[in-house]
């Protein structure tokens, strides 16, 4: 018998999801786009999320949700901030 891993994870907040929960998110995410073409922000809201991105990440497709405003905003709004 042999464990196939899966192509598809996912980290909301930093913290990776499992197995199924990923592929949960995933799946809402691949419908909501097959109706929305493009609109990250629009799922992001929908699902409570502020921010989400599809990236690939040591040959898996990842989906990253950020609940709350995500590192590299924080820090471009700090760097925002000093240049005034």
């Amino acid at each position: 018998m042999t464990t196939e891993q899966s192509a598809l994870a996912a980290l909301v907040d930093g913290v990776m999801l499992t197995e199924d929960a990923a592929r949960d998110l995933w799946k809402r995410f691949s419908d909501y786009m097959g109706e929305h073409r493009g609109d990250l922000a629009g799922f992001a809201k929908t699902n409570g999320f502020v921010e989400v991105v599809p990236e690939h990440r040591g040959g898996k497709a990842v989906l990253v949700a950020y609940t709350k405003k995500p590192p590299h905003l924080r820090a471009h709004t700090k760097n925002q901030a000093r240049k005034r």
